[in-house]
């Protein structure tokens, strides 16, 4: 016997679209609106030392990109 699952449907009778709208505002500032950071040319500088350097001695980076 196998149990038919209607998934995501059943739950969209009890969201408003208000609420979806709101959700969906939320996330996208939580995650999307993150400002870009200024950097000054002594900073570049100093990330350039930091690369060169771990490229030299094989050491891992994580960079973020905006």
């Amino acid at each position: 016997m196998t149990i038919r699952d209607r998934g995501n449907i059943k739950w969209t009778s009890l969201m408003l679209p208000e609420h979806v709208k709101e959700l969906r505002k939320y996330i996208h500032e939580e995650y999307y609106d993150i400002p870009e950071p200024n950097v000054d040319e002594q900073q570049m500088d100093n990330m350039n030392e930091l690369i060169l350097e771990a490229m030299e001695f094989h050491f891992p980076l994580r960079f973020t990109l905006y």
